[in-house]
């Protein structure tokens, strides 16, 4: 059956999950990420959980000499392996690639620096200890009244500043 066949909701249900992922890693995009997470916060005040959903935003550090140094291809590989470590580690949870060499996961605080910590070593592993990754982490509590945009963004402050302090 060829497209112009198809029922116009079928059309429309391919572009969106066109849209809504990453044509690299095929991850979640950004705005898909935020979708989810805003869902997800709006759900945990209308039921009044208690638990805490955090924000986790990794960055390679020294990917830009990766890719001068193996090429885009390479370089465009080893994302889709992150992506692939990410996956794995945090299975069931929404993760985005922000823009480039960024990511973002939404997940519960249940061994997360465990996870963390993992997919850490598991990324410099995989670029031969030639690209490193920091993390920030955002836990955004039951009585916090943070927008899922706001949340990744002090994600990406607390990871900002640890490479500043270490610089």
């Amino acid at each position: 059956m060829n497209d112009k066949h198809q029922p116009e909701s079928s059309k429309l249900s391919k572009n969106a999950e066109f849209i809504s992922n990453d044509t690299l890693t095929g991850l979640i995009t950004l705005h898909h990420f935020l979708h989810i997470a805003q869902d997800t916060l709006n759900s945990r005040q209308e039921k009044a959980e208690k638990n805490d959903w955090c924000f986790v935003y990794f960055n390679l550090i020294g990917f830009r000499k990766y890719n001068v140094r193996h090429g885009l291809e390479k370089g465009d590989e080893f994302l889709c392996e992150v992506a692939g470590v990410l996956r794995g580690i945090f299975p069931g949870n929404p993760i985005a690639r922000w823009a480039g060499d960024h990511f973002l996961i939404l997940s519960k605080e249940e061994d997360l620096m465990e996870r963390i910590q993992k997919a850490h070593e598991e990324i410099f592993h995989l670029g031969d200890g030639r690209v490193d990754n920091r993390c920030g982490v955002y836990a955004a509590s039951h009585d916090d009244n943070v927008t899922a945009s706001a949340a990744c963004d002090y994600a990406k402050i607390a990871c900002d500043s640890i490479r500043n302090s270490s610089d």
